[in-house]
Formats: structure tokens, C-alpha cells, sequence
């Protein structure tokens, strides 16, 4: 059954203008996504030049900017795909020569092409079934469910803006609008450790220091102890690239949202309570979320 609140805001929001109804629900205009667009060709292209430099230096550019650099990338890539896919308008000459589109055949041939794009998809679908994928850490290549890749799915019930995280399925979510969230997959505590609530981002830090808890060093000596005075941040250290600390009001939980050095645990419960992500998908993560946003633990 409809409530009556989101019947009324429904109502109010098809009374908007199509740009108006894009802001509220959190969609970008054609002019802002190739505004982005132009932004991110411009980071790509720095990128590309530093990585080049570097190399005829004989240095190495930080993970954080070849994480940047492949995701730029794999963005480009997505735009070139989706630019060389849309069908083109066919044009007819009119007796007095004026040159119009012929709708008729427009229409006929993007049919045609929805055919053919549905048809390719399928087939594209059935060839990476069941949806592994192969990544590299370092020297060492792992298989990754293609589930777990950062990926824009239908989610409603919560407010935007905040963090859903589904213990059970291994998926955090950051809704964007009332109806869409951007998905990653996560790996969460082992049996015993995993915890269910709702917290806070209290705090954020790049390449994060990591200092193992009482608990961890008591449970694990033998692995633990060793780093009780903590490790500073680089590719070694457990909380990876980024780490997002969890609050209860202004009370460190110890609980955080980071990066790892083993990406081949993602989907498991693995971790000693801590939410693991892939490097790459922390530092997306990062950027998109402020202190002070809830985070809510199912």
C-alpha cells in the first residue's frame, strides 16, 4: 500500500520540470555528466603524462594515483561504448532541398540496434557466466565475482545518502536516491565477530596507520603482538588505501570501512570485525561519503 507522504511527494515531483525531477531524485543532466566528463578526460590525461615522466625517471607513480589512473580508464572506456552504440539518424532531401531527419527509418533502425544490443548483451552475459573475472594484487592474480564490482542497482527503504551494510550477502550499499544505491562488496567478520547496528562515520584518513586491538592481540599473539605499537600506512598495511571510521556518538567503535591487502576475501566473512574492500573500491567509496553519515549494519 502507497503512504500518503510519498503519494503527495509524488505528485509534486511530476508537477516539476524534467531537469527539476533529475535534481530531486539525484540524476545528473546531460550538461553536468559531460561537464564531468571533461573533468575527468582532463585528471585522465595528467595521469597518463605523470605515469610517463615517472617512468623516465625511473620511479613509480603512489597506488592511490594508479587506482585513480585504472579507473579513469575503465570510465573512459565505458563512454566510448556507450558513444559508439548509439544509432545514427538517418536524413532524407526534402524537393525544395532542405535536409531532414527521416523519423520513420530513425525509429526503424534504433529498433533494430535495441534488437541487436539485447541480443550481444545475452551473449556477453552467458560468456562470463558465472561471473568470474580475474584481478591481480602485486604478482598474485585472484578470481573475483563480478557481483562484487562497484555497480548502480535498484535499492529503496532508507534515506540517501546513507550506508546499508548486508552481512549476509557481503554488499555495502551508499544510497543515492530514493529509489538507486551504488553496491560494493565487502567481506565482514567471522563467525563471532560481526556486528549489526547502526553508527556513524566519525572520521576518515588516507593510507591510515593501523594499530591491532587488546582483543586481536589476545585472540592472535602470535600474529598480532608484533605490531602493538602500530603500523604506519603503505600497500603493507592491513587498512589498505583508505579507512572510514565508525562511530557511536563520539565513541570509536574500532570499527571500520578499509582497505586490505587481500581482495580474494571479498564476499567472505573474513575480517576481525572491520569491513574489507578492495583498494580500488575504498578510495571510489571515500570520495563520495562525509563525516557524519549513517551507517546501518544488517
Amino acid at each position: 500500500m502507497i503512504s500518503r507522504r510519498f503519494f503527495t511527494s509524488g505528485i509534486l515531483v511530476l508537477g516539476l520540470s524534467s531537469q527539476s525531477q533529475a535534481a530531486f531524485f539525484g540524476f545528473k543532466t546531460k550538461a553536468e555528466k559531460e561537464a564531468d566528463a571533461r573533468v575527468e578526460a582532463e585528471e585522465l590525461n595528467s595521469l597518463k603524462k605523470s605515469l610517463k615522466l615517472a617512468k623516465k625517471k625511473g620511479k613509480k607513480l603512489s597506488s592511490d594515483d594508479l587506482a585513480r589512473l585504472d579507473f579513469l580508464k575503465k570510465k573512459e572506456a565505458e563512454r566510448d561504448v556507450m558513444s559508439k552504440s548509439k544509432p545514427k539518424q538517418v536524413t532524407k532531401k526534402k524537393p525544395d532541398g532542405t535536409i531532414v531527419v527521416d523519423k520513420a527509418k530513425s525509429n526503424e533502425l534504433s529498433r533494430m540496434k535495441i534488437r541487436n544490443d539485447k541480443s550481444t548483451a545475452e551473449l556477453q552475459e552467458a560468456a562470463l557466466s558465472p561471473g568470474k573475472v580475474s584481478k591481480k594484487y602485486g604478482k598474485k592474480t585472484y578470481t573475483f565475482d563480478a557481483k562484487f564490482e562497484p555497480q548502480r542497482v535498484t535499492f529503496a527503504g532508507y534515506p540517501s545518502g546513507s550506508i546499508i551494510i548486508d552481512s549476509e550477502q557481503k554488499f555495502l550499499y551508499l544510497v543515492e536516491t530514493p529509489f538507486s544505491a551504488r553496491r560494493y562488496g565487502v567481506a565482514v567478520g567471522r563467525e563471532g565477530l560481526a556486528f549489526k547496528g547502526t553508527v556513524v562515520v566519525g572520521s576518515k584518513q588516507e593510507w591510515p596507520r593501523w594499530i591491532p586491538t587488546k582483543e586481536m592481540i589476545e585472540r592472535d599473539p602470535k600474529q598480532y603482538a608484533k605490531h602493538s605499537g602500530g603500523m604506519d600506512g603503505g600497500p603493507g598495511n592491513p587498512l589498505g588505501a583508505r579507512a572510514i571510521y565508525l562511530y557511536e556518538g563520539r565513541k570509536d567503535t574500532y570499527l571500520r570501512i578499509h582497505g586490505t591487502t587481500q581482495p580474494w576475501t571479498i564476499g567472505t566473512a573474513a575480517s576481525n570485525g572491520c569491513f574489507r574492500m578492495v583498494n580500488e573500491h575504498v578510495i571510489d567509496l571515500y570520495s563520495r561519503v562525509s563525516v557524519g553519515t549513517t551507517v546501518t549494519v544488517i
